[in-house]
């Protein structure tokens, strides 16, 4: 009954696995990142129930821990990643502005491909990734040729699904939303935040809390008034 209670763990762990790994990006260092999780609760909880939450949900509908834990992953991990070559070519943070340039990320990568060093902190931050990865895939491989009690079903899949799915909206809006507004409010400055909160929850506040900016209709009709 060992592969059941291992693949619980590492499922539960996963999450904090992708945050040490996107801190590792932004901080390149591991102690430094460990000193961050341990000082920052209030953002690691929100990564991590947002990160379980969704990992879940792929889980369900996959019923393949492995990949539902990384595909639940890669968007963070990515950010984290262009915020930093970004900051390394320019000296400025990835911006909420900048993924609206998403359509010309290859015109970008070529232009800055000279610029991309993979430092240790990335490769070690690749392998917090990856290794719960192989991990997990080697649980459900087993899983799948022995008696498991926790594999799934594709009936009990899609129930997992569906849960974990509204489990995380009503978290996205009653939890994660609120948190990230205050936060926006305690730090307004994106360098500040980016250190509080991670490159993710910092983008994340930042569109929560960005004001759609006024037509020039709108502009017009002040100026008359």
């Amino acid at each position: 009954y060992w592969l059941p209670a291992l693949r619980l763990a590492l499922v539960l762990l996963n999450p904090l696995a992708i945050v040490l790994a996107c801190q590792l990006v932004s901080l390149q260092s591991l102690s430094g990142s460990l000193r961050w999780m341990l000082s920052s609760p209030g953002p690691v909880w929100m990564y991590w129930l947002t990160l379980l939450l969704a990992q879940l949900t792929l889980a369900g509908r996959t019923r393949l821990s492995g990949l539902a834990g990384l595909l639940a992953g890669l968007p963070s991990f990515a950010l984290t990643l262009i915020s930093y070559y970004k900051s390394a070519i320019n000296g400025e943070p990835l911006l909420l502005s900048d993924l609206g340039l998403a359509s010309h990320l290859e015109d970008i990568a070529q232009f800055a491909q000279g610029n991309l060093t993979v430092t240790f902190g990335i490769q070690l931050a690749a392998a917090g990734i990856i290794l719960p990865f192989l991990a997990l895939t080697a649980l459900d491989i087993a899983s799948l040729r022995g008696h498991d009690p926790l594999r799934l079903s594709l009936r009990q899949g899609l129930l997992l699904s569906g849960t974990g799915g509204l489990l995380l909206a009503l978290f996205l809006s009653a939890g994660l939303r609120p948190y990230c507004v205050e936060q926006h409010k305690a730090y307004p400055l994106q360098a500040s935040r980016d250190t509080r909160l991670g490159i993710s929850l910092s983008l994340l506040s930042d569109w929560y809390c960005s004001a759609p900016a006024p037509s020039v209709s709108d502009s017009r009709a002040r100026l008359q008034s």
